[in-house]
């Protein structure tokens, strides 16, 4: 049960943040973030034949190969401007052709980074 309530959470906050910027969701707070995940994952506990999961999973793989091509795709423009709200170039600009100057161990982050890494992986059991 614990698992459920912190994983509506992670996936309320990820809706809050891609959708927060659209006018219809500005003055969604992230109660009604975290209810909309509900009812968009509670549906698929629910199912009597567990084999249309595996049509879930697939498209779980699908988007992942999509990310995954957008990603190199977007690494190998060299012209890909960078956002202004996060970082300000010559700072963050470069590609996989070119990357930036950066230091190779950042281990003040070293706890985030991991459990970004555990979250990400945890319900991934299909790949």
């Amino acid at each position: 049960f614990g698992y459920c309530c912190v994983y509506l959470i992670i996936e309320g906050e990820n809706l809050s943040h891609q959708l927060g910027y659209y006018p219809m969701f500005k003055s969604w707070g992230k109660a009604e973030f975290m209810s909309l995940s509900a009812l968009i994952f509670l549906p698929s506990c629910l199912l009597r034949n567990l084999s249309w999961l595996s049509y879930f999973s697939a498209l779980g793989v699908f988007s992942s190969l999509c990310l995954l091509v957008g990603l190199v795709a977007t690494g190998l423009i060299e012209d890909v401007p960078p956002n202004p709200d996060f970082c300000t170039p010559p700072a963050c600009t470069g590609s996989l052709l070119v990357p930036s100057a950066t230091d190779p161990i950042h281990m003040g982050h070293t706890l985030e980074m991991l459990g970004l890494i555990m979250v990400g992986f945890a319900g991934h059991a299909v790949f």
